[in-house]
């Protein structure tokens, strides 16, 4: 191993032992990066790998490199502090790597996720809209008096977060914060090293982070919005012409570029103006004319990007909805916008030549690591026990949601029997709650809800004891059930190949 004395210490601090060949695994990316100068590693490792802890510890070697050897750092790099960032799928996996790494201080991994994700306690305390929860996206604190920024702001979450963010050796996101950054604010310093987890997600979020959705509904409601403000009536003529085309049908394949570089200068002139308001405005009226603005901005730069990039895309139109839509196919050339002088992408289930293509990696500096399996494929029998076909049709039908719920009972009812705890991932909210009402009692239920946080649904689930069942539409990649958490899993409808 050429790094052996580099892993052991990086495991030692974690006060970790290597498991399933870790160390080895973690020395072979090693030596593909800084031996062999790849700038870009593909790992497939299968599900019990321990792939955080190998991100964790490739990490964290980087850093030890890099400071002990003067002439491998550059001038561009604090390299005290921006070492590596870790970016997930989710909030649960930002939660669950923060949980994994939180005894070693904000210094060594620190975390963060979206700004709606924390709650601002001095709009709450100030009650200007009762019942509202508000969020960091309202943060007022720019309009904060001195007694305020005391009582709420110093202490506030969100706050602390973002001090971290530019001090912390690792720092841990999900992919949209990451891409916000990247794309549009650039706010957080660049990284050495960046590890994508649940990699084979990559060109599927972004493509969808990026898509531009526009429908004539929508340009009515921002034309009853800005129509009253006389300094915006040149972009609010864009905004009804844009919207008359798409009435008429006229958006289309072969006429959209010059409307939509249109729709993005009127875009940006209303957000510009919004934000001036914003800045000029009363507590009362700052956060909605914030928050006006942003979105505004949100859209122009969307279209924005489409130009500056020239990525393949494509193109769909709803006629009956008068819905015009705008996707990338792959993440392309953009590749260059997420990623860092080093990159290293890890999944359970992915493709080099996907990776390669979807990214475009350049083939002579990238390299590919597969692991072998930890678990005899023997001892994970996948069990078919579905007689009707499932699709949008037949998920319609009564018949088959009574057929859906007793083979669910059935399995529970045999699961429970043994004691076991297991997990249920349905196509649709509205489907898991239907299918929760077919278990019976005995098996404590764990239905995940719209506007829940899965996070502190799974807690819950983890803590309970008895025979239970946790059932959600969205944690089909990276959570992790170790042990006898999840001893069974139910898939009521195979999700469609990316």
């Amino acid at each position: 191993m050429n790094f052996k004395k580099e892993i052991d210490q990086a495991y030692s601090e974690l006060g970790l032992i290597p498991i399933n060949g870790q160390d080895q695994a973690v020395d072979r990316i090693l030596t593909e990066f800084l031996v062999n100068d790849k700038r870009n590693l593909i790992l497939s490792a299968q599900t019990g790998t321990g792939k955080s802890i190998i991100g964790a510890v490739v990490a964290m070697v980087f850093k030890t490199h890099f400071e002990d050897d003067p002439e491998s750092t550059s001038d561009d790099y604090d390299t005290k502090i921006n070492n590596a960032m870790i970016v997930v799928h989710s909030n649960n996996l930002v939660a669950q790597y923060g949980d994994t790494f939180k005894d070693f201080g904000s210094e060594r991994f620190h975390q963060i996720i979206g700004a709606n994700n924390y709650k601002c306690e001095l709009n709450e305390a100030m009650n200007l809209e009762p019942g509202k929860t508000f969020t960091g996206e309202d943060c007022v604190k720019s309009k904060a008096t001195p007694s305020e920024l005391s009582k709420y702001c110093n202490n506030c979450q969100f706050s602390y977060a973002k001090s971290y963010v530019n001090k912390t050796d690792n720092l841990i996101t999900n992919y949209s914060y990451h891409f916000i950054n990247s794309m549009l604010s650039n706010h957080l310093q660049k990284r050495r090293l960046v590890i994508f987890d649940e990699a084979h997600t990559i060109n599927d979020v972004f493509c969808d982070h990026s898509k531009i959705d526009l429908s004539a509904e929508q340009l009515n409601i921002y034309i009853d919005e800005c129509k009253g403000r006389h300094e915006l009536k040149e972009p609010v003529a864009i905004l009804n012409s844009i919207r008359n085309r798409l009435l008429r049908d006229e958006l289309n394949e072969g006429l959209y570029v010059e409307p939509l570089r249109s729709l993005q200068g009127a875009l940006s002139s209303i957000a510009a103006r919004y934000a001036k308001l914003a800045s000029e405005s009363p507590l009362d009226q700052y956060v909605k004319f914030n928050k006006t603005a942003r979105r505004y901005n949100s859209l122009s730069n969307k279209i924005k990007d489409l130009f500056t990039y020239k990525y393949d895309h494509s193109i769909e139109y709803d006629e009956k909805e008068h819905k015009f839509t705008v996707k990338p196919i792959f993440v392309g050339n953009m590749s260059k916008q997420i990623m860092s002088d080093y990159n290293l992408f890890m999944s359970a289930t992915i493709s080099d030549k996907f990776m390669k293509t979807t990214l475009c990696l350049d083939p002579d500096t990238t390299a590919y690591v597969e692991l072998d399996a930890v678990y005899d494929p023997a001892n994970k029998p996948v069990i078919f026990c579905g007689e009707k076909k499932l699709n949008y049709s037949s998920m319609k039908d009564p018949s088959t949601i009574k057929y859906l719920q007793d083979t669910v009972k059935e399995i529970v009812v045999s699961a429970s029997a043994d004691g076991y705890k297991g997990l249920m991932l349905t196509p649709s909210f509205a489907l898991g709650e239907t299918l929760s009402k077919s278990i019976p009692r005995g098996t404590k239920v764990f239905l995940h809800k719209p506007g829940m946080k899965a996070m502190d649904l799974i807690k819950e689930f983890k803590a309970n004891k008895g025979p239970s069942i946790l059932i959600s539409p969205s944690m089909y990649e990276g959570v992790d059930f170790p042990g006898d958490l999840s001893s069974y899993q139910i898939i009521v409808k195979a999700p469609y190949k990316s």
